[in-house]
C-alpha cells in the first residue's frame, strides 16, 4: 500500500545512547527539514523531521539520558 502524507502512521526511532540534540543538529546541517525541534515529550525528549520524500519521521530519547554527547 502506498503511503499518503498526513495519512500514514509515524515512524519513531528511539535514541538509546543519548545525544538527541547532536543528532538533530547534524540533520539540520545536512539540509534536513526539522519540523519540531527537540522538545519535552512524555518520559523524555522528541524531535520530528521530514525524509527526502516529505514523510514525517521522529526521534525519541529517555529523559534519563544526556541530550548532548559532545
Amino acid at each position: 500500500m502506498d503511503g499518503v502524507r498526513g495519512n500514514t502512521p509515524a515512524l519513531i526511532f528511539t535514541v538509546d545512547e543519548g545525544g538527541i540534540d547532536d543528532i538533530v543538529a547534524g540533520l539540520a546541517t545536512k539540509g534536513v527539514t526539522i519540523v519540531t525541534p527537540v522538545s519535552e515529550a512524555p518520559g523524555g525528549w522528541s524531535a520530528d523531521f521530514l525524509d527526502p520524500d516529505g514523510f514525517g519521521l521522529g526521534l525519541w530519547q529517555s529523559g534519563e539520558l544526556p541530550r548532548s554527547l559532545t
